[in-house]
């Protein structure tokens, strides 16, 4: 039975993998290439890609910016709250209720006696 050349060994595999390496990368570079070459901007699969892209990208714009909105009304009643809080010298309800555009409501109920 031959000796392992343990070194020997090492180098094929290593080239082994560069080689693979080299075809995947080969192979990623010419899908892509083929992928930019279709062109389909001017086609009406295109235009409904491209409005597709543009309306979800809208929806998310006003999402983000509804929800910076509900946080800001939140920490504006938070605030209220406290002043209300601070500002009391006899016994004090306050209730304070949000309702937003959707399924969110924030009640923010302080009792203080003094």
């Amino acid at each position: 039975m031959p000796k392992q050349n343990n070194q020997a060994k090492r180098l094929m595999y290593l080239t082994v993998f560069l080689f693979t390496a080299i075809i995947v990368v080969l192979w990623g570079w010419s899908l892509k290439i083929r992928i930019d070459n279709l062109n389909v901007s001017g086609t009406p699969e295109g235009q409904l890609a491209s409005n597709t892209i543009e309306n979800f990208n809208n929806i998310f714009a006003d999402n983000q910016a509804d929800e910076n909105t509900k946080q800001e009304i939140l920490k504006n009643l938070q605030k209220i709250a406290q002043q209300l809080i601070t500002t009391s010298t006899t016994s004090t309800v306050a209730t304070i209720t949000a309702t937003t555009t959707g399924s969110t409501t924030t009640t923010i109920t302080t009792t203080t006696t003094n």
